[in-house]
């Protein structure tokens, strides 16, 4: 936007491209065209000079004036359909945004429903778990109780394989007394000579008696054995048992322990999850009061719409309004200029009908002027032809014949005769 100076208006000179100094210049020229044909004289041509001289400057102030005004209006139109145009698109990017929240909405609340079910199937599994962990722990003192017994029937059974040793090494040392107890009988019998025959059969009917306890004592002896081995065998057995016992109840305790910390963890998850379930459900009642502020959004978003159109629609107006009195003064500008200067004006028009108006007038007033003439030298032409006086033909008056037929010539021209 240009600034507007003194030179905008006028140069100081009588030359200048100023609008003050081409619209004197017009003016001087019509006013010096009058003058030459003597229809301003004297001090009128003053008066009709200073009037035109306060007219044209107040024109020319008001017309730098009017085209700065009409530069900034149609800047400002021009800002405001910017303006105007960047609320639209603005609205209608809020209203895309709008409608895709509102196509999110949908997936949100199918997706808190997923992660309700999901954490509602968590805690059932959880609430399961835990129950079957409380089974189990409830499940520990009894094989605890029935681990102390079997340890107790194997202990009993140890001490009474014990006993049966004992007994038996004891019933051993006595066979082996009697053994050497018979055989003394024996060597006693040999050397009794006064031994009778009955004697010697009861004595062989005790030694195979001797020998076949002896041999069952043996066997005894061997089996005894056996179950020494055998007894031994389930000592370590037991023994290996005992420690395998002392690792399952420390396995057992390990269990115990793991169970604990994992009901503890079990608990904790529960707080967890009862603590997302709260919140899911706070999220499900925040996403459903959203969807209920939706359509008021939609609503209050449709009426910033219908205001911004009714704001476009009225820029809109004042734009063809500006168009309007821009056009108006454009006009007005021509109208102005058509009463100094003869350039674009139609002759249908009403300064034109004035124009045509003033120019029958003006040649009225020569027509007038001819006639007026032409009738004094014809009245004086008339007077000499009733007194038959004739006029010579360098008088000094113009009153002679020549002169007359002149004036009555031009003014058969100007009325087109």
């Amino acid at each position: 936007m240009t600034v507007l100076t003194v030179a905008d208006l006028t140069q100081t000179t009588l030359d200048g491209t100023g609008v003050f100094d081409v619209l004197m210049r017009a003016n001087r020229a019509h006013l010096e065209n009058e003058f030459n044909k003597n229809r301003i004289k004297g001090a009128e041509y003053a008066t009709v000079y200073l009037g035109s001289l306060e007219s044209v400057m107040r024109t020319s102030l008001e017309f730098l004036l009017q085209r700065e005004r009409n530069s900034l209006e149609a800047e400002l139109l021009r800002q405001q359909v910017l303006i105007a145009q960047v609320g639209v698109l603005k609205a209608n990017a809020e209203l895309a945004i709008l409608d895709a929240s509102l196509a999110k909405i949908p997936l949100e609340l199918a997706q808190i429903t997923a992660q309700t079910n999901l954490v509602t199937a968590q805690t059932a599994n959880a609430t399961a778990e835990l129950a079957i962990i409380q089974a189990n722990g409830l499940k520990v003192p009894a094989e605890i109780a029935h681990i102390q017994a079997q340890t107790a029937v194997t202990v009993q059974q140890k001490l009474n394989l014990i006993d049966e040793l004992l007994t038996s090494d004891a019933q051993r040392i006595k066979l082996a007394q009697e053994t050497t107890n018979l055989a003394t009988q024996k060597l006693q019998l040999e050397t009794q000579t006064q031994l009778t025959n009955q004697q010697k059969v009861n004595l062989v009917d005790e030694l195979l008696t001797a020998g076949v306890q002896r041999s069952k004592i043996t066997q005894e002896v061997a089996n005894l054995s056996s179950q020494k081995l055998h007894t031994e065998a389930q000592s370590s057995l037991i023994a290996q048992q005992k420690v395998n016992l002392i690792d399952e109840l420390t396995t057992a305790t390990a269990q115990r322990s793991k169970l604990a910390q994992e009901t503890a963890n079990l608990i904790t998850q529960r707080s967890q999850i009862e603590a997302q379930t709260a919140l899911v459900a706070q999220q499900k009642t925040n996403a459903t009061a959203q969807a209920l502020n939706i359509p008021k959004e939609g609503l209050v978003l449709d009426g910033q719409k219908c205001k911004l159109d009714a704001e476009f629609d009225l820029l809109k107006q004042e734009l063809l309004k500006s168009t309007s009195e821009t056009a108006l003064l454009t006009q007005k500008n021509a109208t102005e200029r058509a009463q100094t200067m003869a350039l674009g004006v139609d002759d249908d028009s009403v300064i034109g009908k004035q124009k045509a108006l003033y120019q029958a007038q003006t040649a009225g007033f020569s027509r007038d002027a001819e006639q007026k003439a032409a009738q004094l030298l014809v009245s004086a032409w008339n007077s000499r032809r009733m007194t038959n006086e004739e006029t010579p033909a360098n008088d000094s008056n113009m009153l002679y014949d020549p002169a007359v037929g002149r004036a009555i010539t031009k003014m058969l021209a100007g009325v087109g005769a």
